[in-house]
């Protein structure tokens, strides 16, 4: 799970300021957010403002995917900072880059293939600034 307490150094991520762990959850209540953190809806970012939501064939950051012919990931995200977005990093087993996919503009929603044979994915998704944040992983079966 991406936190404020992760070495990203090891993967190559330089460390920033403005350290966060963002949490997806249906209310701002202790009984959702503790679900939220349970269930693995979380993500890292290096700077307020980057807001990143990242699913797999419809299932959020965090989900156990089942077999599927096709694995589609879909990116939406918001910058409320006046940035822009500069590009996505998909991630797979390894830590090895699978697909990079510039962006533009300050939302996003965004749908890509993934390639398979990867036992997960996650995200980098990169402001023009540099600042980044780094979802929770979608692991398949």
């Amino acid at each position: 799970m991406p936190s404020t307490t992760s070495r990203f150094d090891n993967f190559g991520f330089p460390p920033q300021n403005g350290l966060r762990t963002a949490v997806i959850a249906k209310r701002l209540t202790a009984g959702h957010i503790y679900d939220a953190v349970k269930n693995l809806r979380v993500y890292y970012t290096g700077a307020p403002g980057i807001k990143v939501l990242f699913s797999v064939n419809g299932m959020i950051q965090g989900s156990v995917l089942p077999r599927f012919e096709k694995y589609i990931m879909n990116l939406k995200g918001m910058l409320d900072e006046g940035h822009s977005f500069r590009r996505v990093d998909v991630y797979g087993e390894s830590e090895r880059i699978l697909l990079q996919k510039d962006l533009t503009g300050d939302k996003v929603d965004l749908d890509l293939e993934l390639p398979p044979g990867s036992r997960y994915y996650f995200l980098k998704v990169v402001r023009d600034d540099g600042h980044y944040a780094v979802t929770a992983l979608v692991w398949t079966e």
